[in-house]
């Protein structure tokens, strides 16, 4: 009985350990700020043959729900000799983590008609405007995770 109680006692201090760490981790880190927008513009990336040539000028975020963000992105590909600018709604669901690309012409054309209702009645109101320094360190971020998922 005495054995069994040391185990759980170890199991409960590495435990609390764990924990103690995972906190001071996130608690320090910055990133952590920006983590809804880190992964949602990680998993964009994946869209793009080379992420690093990926141009993001305007970046803002609009809270709809619990489990939904919209991110307005204004982007451009670097490789791209005219640099065209393109506009597109991201649909974010941060308790999965996984993001819908739903494209402003499309949703002219009467696609996805309960996004662009909603979009209609936000888009004057973003809950956060990225500057380009915030934009730049959540692009940077989001690079350094795709890079490390595929190590």
């Amino acid at each position: 009985m005495k054995k069994d109680t040391g185990n759980k006692l170890k199991i409960f201090i590495s435990i609390l350990i764990c924990l103690s760490i995972a906190f001071s981790l996130f608690s320090c880190s910055s990133d952590y700020d920006y983590l809804d927008e880190i992964l949602a513009i990680e998993r964009f990336m994946k869209y793009h043959e080379d992420p690093n040539c990926l141009i993001i000028n305007t970046l803002k975020k609009y809270e709809v729900s619990e489990n939904e963000i919209f991110y307005y992105v204004e982007w451009q590909d670097e490789k791209e000799e005219d640099k065209e600018v393109y506009e597109l709604l991201l649909v974010y669901n941060p308790t999965t983590a996984l993001i819908k690309l739903r494209h402003f012409n499309d949703m002219e054309q009467g696609l996805y008609s309960a996004v662009k209702s909603k979009w209609d009645e936000i888009k004057e109101n973003p809950n956060r405007t990225f500057t380009a320094d915030e934009i730049s360190k959540i692009k940077q971020t989001a690079l350094e995770i795709k890079s490390n998922k595929q190590e």
